[in-house]
């Protein structure tokens, strides 16, 4: 016990001096002032880890400063020397991010645990406190002239997963106070914040970059579009002029076939830009992965096992079908590349309801229900670094000629389109995972929703019938010279009166000085200065046009929300045929004047 000792003398009646000693039972008092000073100090190093939390500073960096402090801790009883993990749920590992006081022998033995190894590893496969008192058969990992000491690993955890453990050393013998193991826990949260949180910058800066590609990219696509509607279409005229037999001829579809390469090309270019124009409907992924298993089973080949794992209940989600298939497509070839002597490919789905702090790490994802797909392989793997490129456009690993690069940037474009998220799991030697994350849908779409799949979604291709001469004047604004000029020649060519403008202001000028309306303009949608959307409402407006026939190589917002064309635009999309281009004339001009708004 511990007591304090008060004394006082005082004179009796008799003149004589007498000692009085009265003690004091402290003890409670004393172990109440150290509780509240020891809590006093865990809640400034617990605010010191919070506010290092806000600095702008790489995680292992502040994960080892945090680890600094706890070790510090003269109220702990740790020695001056731990470690923190950070998970891999994919092989099921932990790896070192910081350390201090660990001999190098130690922190090479310990670089990467395997869960269930050693008492890390305990704490990350039960996410429970992994606690000993001294070195005992738990201690897997040792080395020759270790001293006695004990453990206390607490295991990181967020949104129920574990993403880390916190290894302390104790003293040996010695062991934590209830109090201590809450500080410790709470420690071991506010790092699991400082992971979440470098998660969601690593995935906003890889987003970044990929938007910065992606408009690069788009752009790209925009121009080549462009002159690719050039060379088909006067490729036609030159085949159109060619009689029979001509051996010119096989010239000419050499060129067409070409043109078809470079076309292919430039739509998976516009798929990784999110630039396409997309038919959302409401479709249930098993479904699609049912009719899907005999065509991939034929692709991949017979060396390499397909296996499906399918919710019992329908994964319904909104997507355009063609996309859909193109994802699911270039995943399984992609698993197949990575198995050249064989292997597994096995296609997964399920409906799931994640937690909040799930949506935390991917801001992008509508919070709600989800469909998971998860394309898994038993392949090579990947390094970290390609990781880190997978959606790159024209990145490859492939030997030269062996692939475009475009395949997986393709589908990330259509999976970020279609409101989902994609990403990977692999290491080298341990095969990869490509989970795709969609909204689920819970209702069908009225017809309306996908009408851009009928009549208004035109991507060219071999009309049944060109359209028959015509007498409509039409106002054609292209600022591609080119374009212009192969513009004003089929609709001459086809009985058209045409009145071409090379930017929307000359548009502008040329219809208020002619003073009349035109039957119909057909624009251009994106072009420097007025976008063709801002000219079709002006000269709407003026009461100048009848109907109007947007063109362009890439989807603009200006008449596409969300991949979708907005309902009533007529849209035709570059690079067309010249017979494709007549027919969707003659639909727009017979058709309801609804259906062709500015």
């Amino acid at each position: 016990r511990l007591c304090e000792k008060y004394m006082t003398d005082y004179k009796d009646k008799y003149g004589g001096r007498n000692l009085v000693v009265s003690m004091l039972d402290i003890t409670d008092r004393s172990k109440a002032e150290a509780d509240i000073r020891e809590a006093y100090e865990m809640q400034t190093l617990l605010n010191a880890m919070l506010q290092r939390s806000l600095e702008n500073v790489p995680l292992p960096d502040k994960l080892s400063r945090h680890l600094s402090d706890l070790l510090a801790a003269p109220w702990l009883s740790v020695e001056a020397k731990g470690a923190v993990f950070l998970a891999t749920p994919r092989s099921r590992e932990l790896v070192m991010a910081a350390q201090q006081g660990l001999s190098p022998e130690l922190i090479t033995k310990c670089a990467k645990v395997p869960f269930g190894t050693c008492l890390c590893g305990q704490a990350a496969a039960t996410g429970l406190p992994a606690i000993s008192t001294d070195i005992g058969p738990e201690h897997q990992i040792t080395y020759e002239g270790i001293h006695a000491h004990g453990h206390y690993c607490a295991p990181i955890i967020a949104e129920g997963k574990v993403l880390g453990v916190l290894n302390l050393y104790l003293k040996a013998g010695a062991a934590l106070s209830e109090r201590q193991v809450r500080f410790v826990r709470a420690a071991a949260d506010v790092m699991a914040e400082n992971i979440l949180h470098s998660q969601v910058e690593e995935k906003f800066s890889q987003s970044q970059k990929m938007e910065a590609v992606g408009l690069l990219a788009g752009g790209v696509a925009h121009d080549f579009n462009n002159i690719l509607t050039a060379i088909k279409c006067y490729t036609e005229f030159i085949r159109k002029a060619l009689a029979p037999g001509d051996p010119k001829l096989d010239d000419v579809n050499e060129i067409s076939s070409s043109v078809e390469r470079a076309i292919s090309l430039t739509r998976q270019l516009l798929a990784f830009s999110r630039r396409q124009i997309l038919a959302p409907q409401v479709v249930d992924i098993n479904k699609t992965l049912g009719e899907m298993t005999n065509m991939l089973r034929r692709i991949i080949g017979e060396h390499i096992t397909l296996k499906t794992n399918l919710f019992s209940a329908p994964c319904l989600v909104k997507a355009d079908p063609g996309q859909l298939e193109q994802v699911i497509m270039n995943l399984a070839v992609n698993a197949r590349d990575a198995m050249p002597g064989g292997g597994t490919i096995t296609l997964e789905t399920e409906i799931i309801r994640p937690d909040e702090e799930f949506f935390y790490v991917r801001p992008e994802l509508p919070i709600g229900q989800l469909v998971r797909l998860r394309v898994s392989d038993t392949g090579t793997g990947m390094t970290a670094e390609v990781k880190s490129r997978l959606f790159e456009p024209f990145f490859t690993t492939k030997e030269q000629g062996k692939g475009t690069g475009l395949g997986l940037p393709m589908v990330f474009g259509i999976v970020k389109q279609s409101n989902g998220e994609i990403e990977v799991e692999s290491e080298p030697g341990k095969g990869a995972a490509f989970i795709v994350y969609l909204p689920f849908a819970e209702k069908p779409l009225s017809f309306k929703d996908g009408e851009a799949k009928g009549k208004d979604k035109d991507k060219g291709g071999k009309a049944e019938e060109p359209a028959a001469g015509s007498h409509e004047t039409v106002l054609l604004v292209e600022d591609e010279d080119t374009l212009r000029r192969l513009g004003e020649r089929v609709l001459r060519n086809n009985g058209y009166t045409v009145l071409a403008a090379a930017d929307g202001q000359a548009a502008l000028k040329l219809m208020e000085e002619r003073g009349q309306p035109v039957d119909l303009l057909m624009t251009d949608v994106v072009m420097p200065g007025m976008s063709g959307r801002d000219l079709a409402k002006a000269l709407h407006r003026k009461k100048l046009i009848g109907r109007t026939l947007y063109m362009s190589g890439y989807t603009d917002d200006a008449i596409v929300k969300h991949g979708v064309l907005e309902p009533g635009i007529a849209f035709i999309y570059k690079p067309f045929t010249v017979d494709a281009l007549v027919l969707k004339l003659r639909e727009v001009l017979d058709g309801p004047a609804d259906k062709a708004k500015a």
